[in-house]
């Protein structure tokens, strides 16, 4: 029996990762060192502003991101709407305003009561301005990527078939121009449904053109989508993690286990606080797959796209 997704607002974690490596050994996964490299595919380029970089607003969201201060989002969002009101052709601003949406639907805050009507609003404020985005730089392929993830959530939502082909859309030009940024983000939307699912096949599709781009000759590309880096200080382990769910889920075992001790070998897993996350994947992995392979879709252990750590397993230092 095919069974459903455990969380529809897991297709918003095609944010979490901006696209990690796919390493296939320890060794590997331990050469992905935190690096400056910007080896982006011809026709991607980022459109922006030098002086924007340091604006306060970009700053305050860092800050934000890296130290998972959930108190601080609304501030930084009324920041980034100010800001991109001064400067409305700047993408930077656009792009961070969308993120921070999609970060808010992705990780809610626990403190605060729980409004559909507010995630929905922050759902659609995330698809408007990834969109103003994309007009803005339509050479920041990585758009897609994010994008595709709250058209299909919105889409299903709402029973909008136009959004669905927008999404389908989205998606084949992202891989064109962006493979191994977009194609994860095949494995987050999909890869929370169970395997005997025809669309859990995404998932591995896209784990696999990842790694072919990102490890070509099994040497890392030295792109930032397939690297540490500032703003994703830990997105080997959480690659790592990612991926042995996906494999968890897929029955594989031996490849599970292996990505999930392949974390280990990060270049900052003795500084990543989320350590406990793999140790326990390790410690009950028959009992999620022997889960995963059950009918009973509400007995599955969770997968790290389907919790409330998603976007900060990468991005909190």
């Amino acid at each position: 029996m095919v069974k459903a997704p455990g969380r529809a607002w897991a297709l918003l974690l095609a944010a979490t990762v901006a696209g990690c490596t796919d390493p296939t050994t320890s060794s590997e996964l331990a050469s992905l060192q935190l690096t400056a490299a910007d080896e982006r595919p011809p026709g991607v380029k980022l459109c922006y502003s030098e002086e924007s970089a340091q604006h306060p607003a970009v700053l305050h969201h860092l800050e934000a991101w890296s130290k998972r201060d959930l108190t601080l989002r609304t501030a930084v969002i009324r920041q980034l709407e100010a800001a991109s009101q001064a400067s409305p052709q700047d993408e930077r601003f656009a792009l961070l305003l969308g993120l921070d949406h999609l970060w808010s639907v992705a990780e809610r805050d626990p403190a605060q009561p729980l409004d559909p009507f507010a995630l929905v609003a922050s759902a659609e404020a995330c698809e408007r301005e990834l969109e103003r985005a994309y007009t803005l730089c339509p050479t920041d392929h990585r758009v897609p990527g994010w994008l595709v993830a709250v058209k299909k959530l919105l889409g299903d939502l709402y029973a909008d078939s136009q959004r669905l082909q927008d999404a389908d859309a989205l998606m084949e030009r992202g891989m064109h121009y962006y493979p191994g940024f977009v194609a994860f983000n095949k494995a987050i939307i999909d890869g929370a449904r169970s395997p005997d699912d025809p669309l859990f096949a995404n998932a591995l599709e896209g784990v696999k053109t990842a790694v072919e781009y990102c490890l070509p000759q099994g040497q890392p590309r030295q792109d930032p989508a397939c690297l540490d880096g500032p703003n994703a200080p830990h997105n080997s382990e959480g690659f790592a993690l990612y991926l042995g769910d996906v494999y968890a889920r897929a029955l594989d075992r031996e490849t599970a286990l292996t990505w999930y001790e392949s974390a280990r070998a990060a270049p900052g897993w003795s500084r990543w606080r989320y350590r406990e996350l793999v140790e326990e994947r390790i410690r009950t992995l028959d009992e999620r797959i022997a889960r995963a392979d059950s009918w009973l879709s509400y007995d599955d252990l969770p997968s790290v796209a389907q919790s409330e750590l998603a976007c900060s397993v990468c991005h909190q230092d």
